[in-house]
């Protein structure tokens, strides 16, 4: 039973005999539409199977009960070659969808028929109920080999429909296909592979033989009894949330296709810790409350994003900003961090020290943190060059307009540290390292708006040439 949630909403309406209220009833669990359509276009029963399940399935999980109606078809003769789970009427019969369905199936078992000859059924979706509404794939064909030629058409079936991994080492999990029947020849089995959007392979999984062009393609050779792949999660450090891939075995020449023809893996994320996070602005506070360098030696972990690229001291430094606050970061070795990757960071063993008249924690060992985004843009708060020298914008990324560079000549380059100065006369330095990109490139000889990091003993230091020279 489906209970309504129903909200009462009052009406005021005004008329000749005045103020007349009214209650509508709104039904807050309004049903939603299904496509359903056949899970395969074409299963082949071996001539060893007596039964086959055929699944329609629903593109969304069914919130009403419903029916869907599917005709008979093909050169098989039903109650003669074969007989259904169901009641058959005027070659239709009618498949009942249950609330919360993903899928409904029904089974074919097959009677021993006096053909000699290979036949065929047709099962063709029909007048779908209210809320549903057919999908793409609304017939499936269903081969039924003579049952004389036992081994004459080799079969292979996923022997799982669903399987269930997680990220990690030692993720890796084969998959079994079992051969029913005999496999006379060398052939090739295809299977196709489906990942959703922003999941990649290699990236977010593997597998050996590999994924090319969507597809896993498996020798088999005379007299094979089975087929396998490997397939692993890679533990990428991104929280990306649980996914699934669909895997779709697909025909040759002489080796059919069995009923269960598809096969869902779900992978599921293992970086989605529920973790106490400390903000940015928290961290700092730790450097006013200790009389002098700290050590953080138990689980400490910030969230943000890195707003650093190559204008850094070395390539050991990182700079991060939440919503408050940024700092510096110092890694025991070279930063794996990307500009713009939000990022969730354990700090444990890092000690807090002022480095370069700035506040930062050093000695950081994780190096790549979890991933929660990427291409993440931070806005840079619009500050003057009076509020720079204050030193309350340590390690964020600020905007100063209206500056010129009183060194600029059409010779002098961003290498190095350059004054600039507002129209009153006041002035500070920005600062560009070596391994900037732009660090050759000549200063402005005109009026811009400048944004970087408030960094190294207080100096402006900008980032990425296109988005933080602002002419």
């Amino acid at each position: 039973m489906r209970f309504k949630s129903l909200i009462a909403i009052s009406v005021l309406g005004v008329g000749m005999l005045g103020c007349i209220e009214e209650e509508l009833i709104v039904d807050e669990n309004l049903t939603q539409v299904s496509s359903v359509e056949f899970a395969s276009n074409s299963v082949a029963v071996s001539s060893m199977e007596k039964r086959a399940m055929i699944q329609v399935r629903l593109d969304k999980k069914s919130n009403q009960k419903g029916t869907v109606d599917i005709r008979l078809g093909g050169d098989a003769q039903h109650n003669q070659d074969y007989i259904l789970n169901q009641i058959v009427s005027n070659g239709i019969f009618t498949l009942d969808i249950d609330n919360g369905d993903e899928y409904a199936e029904f089974m074919i078992i097959r009677l021993e028929s006096k053909s000699t000859n290979t036949l065929g059924i047709e099962f063709r979706l029909e007048n779908p109920s209210n809320g549903f509404i057919l999908g793409e794939s609304t017939s499936t064909f269903v081969i039924l080999p003579d049952l004389d030629s036992a081994n004459s058409t080799a079969v292979v079936n996923f022997t799982d429909s669903y399987v269930v991994l997680s990220e990690g080492i030692g993720a890796s999990t084969t998959i079994n296909i079992p051969i029913c029947g005999t496999v006379t020849q060398s052939d090739i089995i295809r299977i196709s592979v489906q990942h959703p959007t922003g999941i990649e392979y290699d990236k977010n999984y593997q597998s050996v033989p590999a994924v090319v062009l969507n597809e896993i393609a498996l020798e088999v050779l005379p007299g094979a009894t089975s087929l396998s792949f490997q397939l692993e999660p890679v533990n990428d450090n991104r929280i990306l949330g649980s996914y699934e891939l669909a895997l779709t075995l697909v025909g040759s020449t002489q080796i059919s296709i069995g009923s269960n023809s598809s096969l869902l893996i779900r992978i599921e994320e293992d970086d989605d810790l529920e973790v106490s996070v400390n903000s940015i602005a928290e961290l700092r506070n730790r450097f006013d409350q200790s009389s002098g360098d700290f050590w953080l030696g138990e689980d400490y972990y910030i969230e943000g994003v890195i707003t650093s690229s190559t204008n850094v001291i070395h390539n050991r430094v990182a700079y991060i900003q939440d919503g408050m606050a940024g700092i510096a970061l110092m890694f025991s070795s070279a930063n794996k961090l990307s500009y713009g990757t939000r990022v969730r960071l354990n700090l444990k063993d890092g000690s807090g020290q002022v480095i370069n008249d700035q506040k930062a924690i050093t000695g950081i060992n994780d190096l790549s943190g979890v991933i929660m985004d990427e291409d993440v843009q931070v806005s840079a708060e619009t500050i003057s060059i009076e509020q720079l020298h204050t030193g309350a914008f340590e390690g964020k990324k600020v905007r100063i307009d209206g500056i010129s560079f009183p060194e600029a000549n059409n010779l002098a380059t961003f290498l190095g540290s350059k004054r600039f100065s507002d129209t009153s006369g006041r002035s500070a330095l920005l600062t560009t390292y070596e391994g900037a990109e732009f660090a050759e490139y000549q200063l402005p000889d005109c009026k811009v708006s400048l944004v970087g990091i408030v960094g190294d003993w207080g100096r402006l230091q900008p980032q990425v040439f296109s988005t933080d020279i602002i002419r």
